[in-house]
């Protein structure tokens, strides 16, 4: 049998070459678009959220300024001897963290209404930390909290099968920024779904994994 012998021309071969890197760069640039528009859009929901949360801490602005300013006439009308100014600010208040369940309920309620979006413990903290009106004697006071409480609380409802973690664990890592999402009621609408199927009287069957051919022949008859 003859052998072709002949070779390929060394600028075909260069247009191949060309060709296949620049399939390569497609490939890999179409994952990092995905990527950048899923993380768009996670940066879109999230400065709408702090854009409400700008407008919420704006407005008690107002309302402080309006009440000290309200305090001083009336502080000076009583005796214009004194000086209003000289009063401390009263910043932090002990205690005024909200009892545990009331912080798990308010992270439920957050990350029901952020689903399928995921929220950072960061996030969180920080929306429950204005919505509760919290005041921190210290960054330090402010950080263990975060901490203790409200990862406590994201811990233990990750334990109980409610949220999804979707960062990975690191022992002594900082996971302040991981991100939780809300699952619970996904699998309670399959309960529910299995409930019903139960009271009509129907089976259901769980649909076998992809990849795993079944053992048992199924009858033709």
């Amino acid at each position: 049998m003859a052998t072709d012998m002949r070779k390929t021309h060394s600028y075909l071969k260069g247009l191949a070459e060309t060709r296949a890197r620049a399939a390569g760069a497609i490939l890999r640039h179409e994952q990092q678009k995905t990527e950048l528009e899923t993380l768009l859009s996670q940066l879109e929901a999230d400065l709408e959220r702090y854009r409400g949360l700008h407008i919420t801490v704006c407005r008690r602005i107002a309302d402080s300024k309006a009440d000290l300013e309200s305090s001083d006439r009336l502080i000076r009308k009583f005796d214009d001897r004194l000086n209003p100014e000289e009063i401390e600010p009263i910043q932090a208040s002990k205690g005024r963290y909200g009892a545990y369940g009331s912080l798990r309920q308010a992270l439920i309620d957050l990350l029901k209404e952020a689903s399928p979006t995921a929220l950072s413990t960061d996030q969180l903290a920080r929306i429950v930390e204005i919505n509760f009106d919290l005041d921190f004697a210290s960054p330090l006071e402010r950080i263990n909290w975060m901490h203790n409480s409200v990862r406590g609380a994201l811990k233990k409802m990750a334990g109980q099968g409610l949220v999804e973690r979707l960062h990975d664990l690191i022992s002594g890592g900082n996971t302040d920024f991981g991100r939780w999402h809300w699952v619970a009621d996904t699998a309670m609408d399959l309960g529910a779904l299995q409930q019903a199927a139960d009271k009509a009287g129907l089976r259901v069957s769980k649909a076998k994994r992809r990849g795993r051919p079944s053992t048992k022949a199924e009858s033709t008859g």
